[in-house]
């Protein structure tokens, strides 16, 4: 059986990287914009009510949300992620988000047996699309002693 899959927060950035996720796996997308989940859904994606839908269906949950304030709150808040999660499944947070927000989830997440990942992305839309393709082209990687090229 296939890894269940979840991503809450498709827009700009979001939304493409879920699209590349979405190859791979089966998927359940929320948004609290429904017009940013049409082209996934399309593509096969669930969609879901709600963020808590997304968490009690997946396994491996992502999250791509504008800032800190809102991580923090679909994690941290009564129902939310941390609470809602069942043991072992992993949150992977891809947003860009102030030192001290991970720093507030991983215990919380780890006291529940929940695995929390910070993955912030970087390189904005274009990036997201092409699955970093962009940046991690061989002309792009570092030189010098210990390194190829």
């Amino acid at each position: 059986m296939a890894v269940s899959v979840g991503f809450i927060g498709v827009g700009n950035m979001g939304n493409p990287m879920a699209a590349n996720v979405l190859k791979a796996f089966p998927m359940i997308v929320f948004d609290m914009n429904p017009k940013a989940m049409e082209n996934l859904i399309q593509a096969g994606a669930k969609r879901a009510a709600s963020a808590r839908e997304v968490v009690e269906s997946a396994e491996i949950v992502f999250t791509s949300l504008p800032a800190s304030p809102d991580v923090e709150a679909i994690y941290l808040e009564p129902g939310g992620l941390v609470e809602r999660a069942k043991p072992g499944t992993i949150l992977i947070d891809l947003s860009s988000v102030l030192p001290s927000t991970p720093r507030k989830i991983e215990p919380r997440a780890k006291a529940r047996g929940v695995h929390f990942l910070e993955a912030p992305v970087s390189g904005g839309a274009a990036a997201a699309r092409h699955a970093g393709a962009e940046g991690n082209r061989p002309e792009h990687l570092p030189r010098g002693p210990g390194r190829r090229g």
